[in-house]
């Protein structure tokens, strides 16, 4: 199966400037968030189906005080992702994959570095037992500017009857900054 997203969102926002005189003027800043991806679903097995994505996504903002334009910042984001999901027996799965993020900026502001590169690998378990399920995700982020960073999920689920499951889980994550951060 192929496949094409597409995403497109415009907007406009108005604001008071808190930092100079009264002024009737208005401030404002447009931004547009755009992306596209093709994708590909492959059943290469029973037990295997994978997906690989590649896209590109664009964010661009630029900021008006008293009608005139102050600042600009573009930036793209070019992906690849592929993912897989494996099944052992019923109520059993793995997943793995790899993501490749090459993100880049241009803007009226000075920034230290722009540009960046991620390459990510990720696994992860999923079971059933009876009235048991639990969960275990792992996952590998090598940042061009961040250095590694390692995050996971454990949890686990009991279902008490049909209408009611208890569950308790642990996490932990890391998001780095985006260039509009």
């Amino acid at each position: 199966k192929l496949g094409l997203r597409l995403f497109d969102s415009n907007g406009r926002v108005e604001y008071d400037n808190n930092f100079a005189a009264a002024t009737t003027d208005r401030h404002h800043a447009k931004t547009e968030v755009c992306s596209v991806s093709v994708f590909s679903e492959n059943r290469f097995a029973d037990w295997w189906t994978s997906k690989l994505t590649l896209g590109q996504g664009l964010d661009r903002n630029d900021a008006f005080l008293n009608g005139a334009a102050s600042s600009r910042t573009r930036s793209t984001q070019n992906q690849i992702n592929w993912h897989n999901d494996l099944v052992f027996a019923p109520g059993q799965r793995a997943t793995l994959g790899f993501e490749n993020l090459r993100q880049k900026v241009d803007s009226t502001t000075a920034y230290t570095r722009d540009s960046r590169r991620v390459n990510s690998g990720y696994v992860g378990y999923s079971a059933s037992f009876g009235v048991h399920q639990l969960q275990v995700n792992a996952r590998h982020d090598r940042y061009s500017d961040f250095g590694n960073k390692n995050t996971g999920f454990l949890g686990y689920g009991l279902s008490l009857n049909p209408q009611w499951r208890a569950s308790a889980s642990l996490s932990t994550a890391f998001v780095a900054p985006t260039f509009n951060d």
